[in-house]
């Protein structure tokens, strides 16, 4: 029996996350005898407990070993303070950590995709978008898929949502019950999450795809007397993928991928037909540039011989977020009892799920959810908002299918308890969708442990500050026309003057009936502004480093996701999105998986 990985395949893919799980499973479930071999830098075995929703918060923060991160400097825009991102590590990628949020983004985001890729456009890819999905709620059929094998549910939200939802029509907003139409803008409403509603498990993308397979897993700790003789589908787990092997041609050909264990030692897979990368939007463009593809600055920099010279990493994207906190009313019905550990609030928790996977165990604590563009909510405030910056957001676009600003609501106090006096809690937060702030991730050696050049696209354009601003004021407006309102968290607020109207309150009572807009001041507005530069992290929803454009509009790959100037070589992860999307950037994933397996497939003579 083969104990040692095998040294060639059909297709060899860099990474095993997101994207890569679905291309795979599609192509080997269609084309039994095609073999292929995944290299993955984590873990194969999926953790004991991800498949419970209210452990996403373990599975992201430290001591997890589900995820690996990567640092800025210090950012003259954040204050002077350097930032982090973070990405999934181990089969299945960031789907095993994600926050199960069902957030879809709009049908202009994709239109925007298909003015530089054709086919890529929404009417291309509705079809895989509703591919992979098993959806259990009211909405639109022709927009949603109800066979896929991930499953998507709303299962117990917290009565504090309503509140919220009310409070946002309120404000002029449309309540829809669902928000995830691909046609919501200035709309509220419950937030679906990818758990199966039977189970109350989260819809784990690789035990539902590649893992389905039974490939044989290569890395330290599974027995090989496990392996089968006739498997067509290996993964080479915890294993770092250093470069693209390419010929000496004028036009390299990709004939393979070389990688390196935690021992040290390493090891060449050759490709028969062709090498996917697929190890996400931060380390694709670590794998090209280690490769000697991407600027020639850059490369000369790190070391490295420059093959082919593109735009690589240098369009980083993401979506900046900022959360508040709310005092609620001691009646209101919230997670706090479950999120504090109150023993028997857990018992009971733990008893509803080995039942039925129900209970807050069951879900996660993310209620509503709601979008907007600044235009279209005229409070107030908005006599302040700097025209030149709806100009930027707009780029002339009609506001029907543009989204800027996104909201997610949950109840419960979410962070760290120390100090924190136990009580009813609300939180908000916001993330600008289409940012105009852009960064970048480099190589900063052909060695693959030096750290890369990270700088996160956060508040390089001022127009993203005068975005937050608003939102700030208005998603404040809404939790201040709640019933069980009772005041600001000030730890979660910008720090104003204690002479100020908008400064941080407690209140023993509130009637949500009688509320009048909270007017700024410039010095208000500047405390805003600076909270904004301290707080404002990752939402984890990277992309666009080896975008999918025009090879003279800065592309790195081409409609058919091949890298410009190599043969054999593409790019099936977050990093080939041309623009960013409205939403959480986990559905556009499976999508990009879903197409690259019909693309691959097409190319060359497979069935899919």
């Amino acid at each position: 029996m083969q104990i040692n990985p095998p040294e060639e395949a059909d297709i060899v893919v860099a990474g095993c996350g997101t994207s890569a799980c679905v291309l795979i499973s599609r192509l080997a479930a269609a084309n039994p005898d095609i073999s292929i071999v995944a290299i993955e830098a984590g873990p194969a075995n999926i953790s004991q407990d991800a498949h419970i929703p209210a452990n996403l918060w373990r599975n992201v923060f430290p001591p997890s070993t589900l995820v690996k991160n990567v640092f800025s400097q210090p950012m003259e825009e954040l204050n002077g303070k350097p930032t982090f991102n973070t990405w999934g590590h181990g089969v299945g990628g960031s789907s095993q950590i994600n926050f199960m949020c069902y957030a879809r983004g709009n049908k202009g985001d994709f239109n925007a995709w298909g003015k530089e890729a054709e086919g890529w456009d929404y009417e291309g890819l509705l079809p895989y978008l509703r591919k992979i999905e098993n959806h259990y709620l009211p909405g639109k059929e022709d927009v949603h898929g109800y066979d896929g094998p991930l499953h998507v549910s709303n299962p117990e939200p917290a009565p504090v949502s309503k509140e919220w939802i009310n409070a946002g029509v309120a404000l002029g907003l449309e309540h829809k019950e669902d928000v995830m139409d691909f046609n919501s803008v200035n709309a509220i409403g419950p937030f679906a999450k990818w758990i199966n509603g039977a189970t109350g498990h989260r819809s784990l993308l690789a035990a539902n795809t590649v893992l389905a397979l039974k490939p044989n897993i290569y890395d330290p700790i599974t027995d090989k007397s496990s392996l089968r003789p006739d498997a067509k589908v290996h993964i080479i787990a915890q294993a770092r993928v250093t470069k693209v092997l390419l010929s000496d041609d004028a036009t390299p050909v990709a004939k393979g991928l070389e990688y390196v264990k935690e021992d040290g030692s390493k090891g060449v897979v050759r490709a028969r037909k062709l090498v996917v990368l697929s190890a996400g939007a931060l380390n694709s463009p670590l794998i090209l540039e280690r490769s000697g593809i991407g600027k020639k600055e850059v490369l000369s920099r790190a070391g490295v011989e420059s093959r082919v010279e593109l735009d690589v990493g240098t369009d980083l994207q993401d979506h900046p977020l900022c959360h508040q906190m709310y005092h609620l009313s001691d009646e209101a019905d919230t997670r706090d009892p479950f999120l504090w550990e109150q023993p028997d609030v857990v018992a009971a928790a733990g008893a509803a799920f080995e039942k039925n996977g129900g209970g807050p165990l069951g879900t996660t604590a993310f209620d509503g959810y709601a979008n907007g563009f600044p235009s279209s909510i005229r409070l107030p405030f908005m006599a302040n908002f700097a025209s030149s910056t709806l100009e930027q957001l707009s780029k002339g676009e009609t506001t029907t299918d543009k989204v800027t600003t996104n909201v997610v609501q949950g109840s419960g106090y979410v962070g760290d308890l120390t100090g924190v006096e136990f009580g009813k809690y609300f939180w908000l937060a916001t993330f600008l969708s289409h940012a105009l702030s852009k960064g970048h991730i480099h190589i900063t050696s052909a060695d693959i442990d030096a750290p890369p050049d990270y700088k996160a696209p956060f508040l390089t354009n001022d127009a993203d500050v005068h975005s937050f601003l608003w939102t700030y004021k208005a998603t404040r407006e809404s939790a201040r026309r709640m019933p069980s309102y009772r005041g600001e968290l000030g730890t979660h607020h910008p720090v104003f003057s204690s002479t100020s109207n908008a400064r941080a309150q407690k209140y023993a009572t509130w009637d949500a009936n009688s509320v009048t807009t909270l007017n700024y001041s410039e010095e208000d507005d500047k405390a805003i502004e600076n909270w904004v530069r301290d707080k404002v992290v990752t939402t984890w929803h990277t992309l666009a480093t080896t975008p999918m454009k025009f090879r003279q509009n800065g592309g790195v790959v081409d409609a058919n996701l091949s890298v410009y100037g190599v043969k054999n070589l593409k790019v099936a992860d977050l990093g080939i999105a041309p623009s960013n999307l409205s939403g959480n950037t986990y559905h556009a994933a499976l999508a990009i998986g879903e197409k690259a397996a019909s693309i691959f497939a097409k190319e060359v003579g497979l069935s899919v």
